[in-house]
């Protein structure tokens, strides 16, 4: 019975071990998949956080009639690519109203930048469309302008379908390496004293919630 006995407090010390493990595994697992998902998207969609505050409310921008509202600063939002087929492509152009809300690559002074901004205005003009964007924060920020038949001066990335600030939060924090080793070394700790604490003889809070009130013989 003794072998029985060692092996069956083995299992449950792993299973504790496990348990503890879990929640850390899954939010690193999470980091890495949406990471994934905003560097190469997945079935045309893609997975972005809008760091900056040039699309939070402002009393001055009247956005209630449109289906994506105001977008706080540290949210993620959830981007429809531009299809790479030529067909589907013009129909997403087309497609596109004032008040929808995109992601784009801004080429300005030799540089690049990733903005997410409402578009304005959007006219078609000769092989392409020219799209107007400004942010929902602020009249000092200047409009953008993207002419999807000449991408020197910047191209679409996808329009926004969906957001939300609480989740674009827990990934910032949790994408932060100083966050995840604190985590990693405290929940490593825990476990390696409870681990030490199973181990004494008397135990120091009682028997362990797997042994019975007499010992096995």
């Amino acid at each position: 019975m003794g072998n029985t006995k060692d092996g069956r407090t083995v299992a449950e010390k792993l299973i504790k071990l496990y348990l503890v493990l879990i929640p850390v595994l899954v939010a690193v697992a999470a980091v890495l998949a949406i990471q994934a998902f905003s560097a190469r998207g997945l079935f045309g969609y893609s997975a972005r956080i809008v760091l900056s505050a040039s699309m939070e409310k402002n009393s001055a921008t009247d956005t209630e009639e449109y289906e994506i509202g105001p977008i706080p600063a540290r949210s993620v939002v959830f981007i429809r690519l531009v299809p790479a087929e030529e067909g589907a492509r013009e129909a997403f152009y087309a497609g596109l109203r004032e008040g929808d809300v995109l992601t784009f690559v801004y080429r300005v002074m030799g540089g690049e930048v990733t903005v997410t901004h409402r578009v304005r205005g959007i006219e078609r003009r000769g092989e392409g469309y020219v799209i107007t964007l400004r942010g929902d924060n602020g009249a000092s920020v200047g409009s953008q302008v993207i002419n999807t038949a000449d991408p020197a001066g910047g191209y679409v990335v996808g329009k926004v379908v969906c957001c939300s600030h609480a989740l674009g939060v827990c990934v910032c924090i949790l994408r932060d390496p100083l966050f995840l080793l604190s985590a990693v070394i405290l929940v490593l700790a825990a476990a390696l004293l409870y681990a030490i604490l199973w181990e004494s003889d008397p135990p120091p809070f009682g028997r362990g919630p797997f042994k019975g009130g007499k010992d096995e013989k």
